[in-house]
């Protein structure tokens, strides 16, 4: 799920929903909308990307959802673990810390990697085994303690 947020705009436009990369920047008190005729449910839903035509209001989030989680895939051709997180917050500066059992990930021999771009972060386990078993914890910093976590387990890893 993209994340996205219930904004009220600020000049009485009402309330809609929006993809979180509607938002003109970290203080997320204004955002880009389409311009003219556009089906928003499907924009929203497909993410679209703003562009020069789409215009700027002021707006006052009400609510946002679909960026808390840590969801977790099994990558059915190499086996590969894909833990994926994705947050609204994110801040000038702001970086992904990824933890196992609340210890930051530093070793990364073992064939781990971790690809942040923007508001997306994965971690991602190359040929995983029993020593992958733990609890992972992703945080961002420059937030309001952004934070998810996941537990991997052995049906994850004999899946794979």
């Amino acid at each position: 799920m993209l994340p996205f947020a219930v904004v009220d705009f600020l000049d009485g436009g009402g309330v809609s929903i929006i993809p979180c990369k509607w938002f003109t920047g970290p203080a997320e008190d204004s955002c880009f909308w389409p311009p003219g005729r556009v089906n928003i449910n499907k924009a929203v839903k497909d993410g679209v990307t703003p562009d020069a035509n789409w215009s700027q209001y002021r707006v006052r989030i009400l609510g946002k959802a679909g960026s808390q989680e840590v969801s977790c895939v099994v990558d059915e051709k190499s086996g590969d673990i894909v833990l994926s997180f994705e947050s609204c917050q994110i801040n000038e500066g702001s970086k992904f810390i990824w933890k196992k059992d609340y210890k930051e990930i530093t070793d990364f021999s073992k064939g781990v990697v971790i690809k942040s771009e923007g508001t997306h972060s994965k971690l991602i386990f190359k040929n995983p085994d029993k020593e992958d078993f733990g609890t992972y914890s992703v945080s961002v910093t420059n937030t309001e303690g952004v934070s998810s976590s996941y537990t991997i387990s052995n049906e994850e890893v004999s899946s794979g």
